[in-house]
């Protein structure tokens, strides 16, 4: 009796290993499609598995379930042969039956891709919980979504394989975790929300020379804190950087081809305090760098001849200087969250440009009219007579232009050396930092 009851004790440890070995699985396909049938009941076990041979459309259906359904968290798809060298479209993201997709979260992790792999299909690994992924050397072609929602997938550096020239829309959208992409020196597009959201721990992404075009929200949200624009680059589009709170820095590379910052480009960036804008710019649209309250010191390219409504709203600029080039001024497109801070207002442009939107706004809504403006010689009465330029009350001559001479008011002489006067002859008390006055026959501007 006690040998038979070890016997069974034996047999049953025996079965209980075959079936712990069940969770790992190594299977070989002659023919795609074949998939689910060697799986057959352990499909629902297997918790890792790998996959050699030919696969096709059908085994990556079976893939999906055996994860959604089953218990599948690792897959090694290294050997694997998929058809046209290719994951698949949506090869994670349904099971292919219905033809409707889900957003719940498969039990994947892991995974291994196939050597010798050339593209990664549209939203293929959409909203899965992989936590690293090595994108093969050959692979040519990143469909957009490819990795969208992977928010617990790393990488230090991900590293994006040279000979891609575009990384498609959302393609690493809302991959939160990532602490470095590496950019191909191949790519030529930053596609739509390409990098929208990325990590509070990716600093950083080199756009390589090369690049050309840089889409709507390409890094919208993103964590990035520099941003250098090539010379390249001949466009970038709207929203590009829009909401990036730790962004402070954007410089437009020397010889950088790039004539109109379109709208809402960097808008509400809240860090950004160094703003390098490319020589030859012709247009700044709405809301461009409004909300950058950090930003105090702009240089606008002498090639611009409008700037739109908004483009610099809520921004702590000190001096403001509006090119001669600069022909039309959208309504509010210089209004400051820190009013206070500015100092003056220069236009270099004799006849004063013309503000549009004035049915809606003034010219400027919380600057001070006393602020004071600075205008070339021969054009005080123009300025002072000019729709939305009206609102001021303090405009006067540049004194840089030419007009009398500019010095430093502690180095004055003089039985009354120490009498400040306003441009219209009254003494003045209490002279205020920025603002232009008459001290010992001179003019000046008080600092």
């Amino acid at each position: 009796m006690r040998f038979t009851t070890i016997l069974l004790s034996l047999l049953v440890a025996g079965c209980e290993c075959v079936f712990a070995q069940t969770s790992r699985l190594d299977v070989t396909l002659t023919e795609p499609g074949t998939l689910k049938s060697i799986l057959g009941d352990k499909a629902m076990t297997v918790e890792e598995l790998s996959v050699a041979g030919p696969m096709n459309k059908r085994d990556f259906n079976t893939l999906w379930k055996c994860s959604f359904s089953g218990a599948l968290a690792s897959l090694d798809l290294s050997k694997a042969l998929p058809a046209n060298n290719e994951i698949p479209d949506r090869a994670f993201l349904d099971t292919g039956e219905s033809g409707k997709s889900t957003v719940t979260r498969l039990k994947l992790t892991a995974i291994v891709l196939p050597e010798n792999l050339e593209r990664i299909g549209t939203d293929a690994f959409a909203n899965l919980n992989i936590t690293s992924i090595d994108i093969p050397q050959t692979v040519r072609d990143l469909g957009g979504g490819a990795f969208e929602n992977c928010r617990y997938l790393e990488g230090a550096p991900l590293v994006i394989p040279e000979g891609i020239e575009e990384i498609k829309g959302e393609c690493f959208m809302n991959c939160t975790a990532v602490t470095e992409f590496k950019l191909p020196s191949t790519l030529k597009v930053i596609g739509s929300h390409a990098f929208k959201n990325t990590g509070v721990n990716c600093k950083e992404i080199k756009i390589p020379e090369g690049v050309e075009v840089i889409e709507r929200w390409a890094f919208n949200g993103s964590h990035i804190e520099r941003v250098v624009i090539p010379a390249s680059c001949r466009s970038v589009e709207s929203y590009a950087f829009q909401l990036c709170p730790d962004l402070v820095s954007i410089v437009f590379a020397e010889g950088s081809r790039v004539e109109r910052i379109p709208e809402a480009f960097a808008d509400f960036s809240p860090s950004l305090r160094e703003l390098v804008l490319p020589d030859g710019l012709k247009e700044i649209w709405d809301l461009a760098f409004a909300g950058c309250e950090s930003l105090t010191e702009l240089k606008i390219p002498g090639t611009v001849t409008s700037i739109w409504p908004s483009a610099f709203i809520h921004n702590a600029l000190e001096e403001i200087v509006i090119p001669e080039s600069v022909g039309e001024l959208g309504f509010l497109c210089f209004d400051q969250s820190a009013p206070q801070k500015l100092r003056n207002i220069r236009s270099l442009r004799p006849v004063p440009p013309m503000v549009v939107g004035l049915e809606y706004y003034p010219f400027f809504e919380v600057v001070s009219p006393d602020t004071p403006v600075y205008v070339p010689a021969g054009s005080v009465e123009a300025y002072r007579t000019s729709p939305g330029w009206n609102y001021f009350t303090n405009i006067a001559e540049d004194p840089t232009s030419g007009i009398g001479d500019v010095f430093d008011a502690a180095g004055s002489g003089g039985a009354d050396a120490g009498v400040i006067y306003d441009l219209m002859g009254r003494r003045v008390t209490n002279p205020l930092k920025g603002h232009l006055y008459i001290k010992g026959g001179k003019k000046y501007i008080h600092q």
